[in-house]
């Protein structure tokens, strides 16, 4: 049904000649048509889209193709080829201050079996990680338990945990801790 309605869209972009607006919008076009591909066209498609010049000028459209890639070969058990997708996506995603798009990357990656440490996040576990960026935005034990379906002791547990390992004392020194953004940068739909 979701690659039904991927292909009509696909194919009205495509009618209205969207893709020859600009090369964001074929980049947008063109990554659209590698969600709506069998897997045994994928391969070609995605590399074909990501070695377009606009790839390279729109890194978050770029970040985005790398992680739906990732995530489709992480699916096909191709785990060495997802991680190398995923990385740069999660990757991207840091540098542009898109978190939420980087907590679902890096939540890929551990799925793929790869470790995730932000450069500065010491040895953190990728759990403590993610409750530490989490609460570094302001969040309560109570608001990270309900996201990640823990209970708020266990976050208190992670944060306790984490605090050491980053050099402070309080969820107020997290954030510069982190070095995390204010903004969020959007999230995945």
């Amino acid at each position: 049904m979701v690659v039904t309605k991927r292909r009509a869209h696909l194919d009205a972009a495509r009618e209205a000649g969207i893709a020859r607006i600009s090369p964001h919008l074929a980049l947008l076009v063109e990554g659209s048509a590698a969600l709506c591909v069998p897997e045994a066209q994928a391969d070609a498609r995605y590399d074909a889209v990501l070695s377009m010049d606009a790839a390279e000028l729109y890194p978050f459209e770029q970040a985005r193709l790398l992680l739906a890639y990732g995530q489709q070969l992480r699916r096909a058990r191709r785990r060495e080829e997802a991680v190398a997708r995923l990385q740069m996506a999660w990757e991207t995603f840091e540098w542009l201050g898109a978190q939420r798009w980087a907590f679902t990357a890096a939540a890929e990656l551990r799925a793929a079996g790869h470790a995730v440490q932000r450069a500065g996040a010491g040895d953190l576990t990728g759990q403590e990680l993610l409750i530490a960026q989490l609460a570094a935005q302001g969040l309560t034990n109570k608001q990270i338990g309900a996201q990640l379906n823990l209970s708020p002791r266990t976050i208190s547990t992670h944060l306790y945990s984490a605090f050491p390992k980053l050099g402070v004392t309080s969820p107020a020194a997290l954030r510069d801790a982190l070095g995390t953004a204010g903004g969020d940068g959007g999230a995945p739909g």
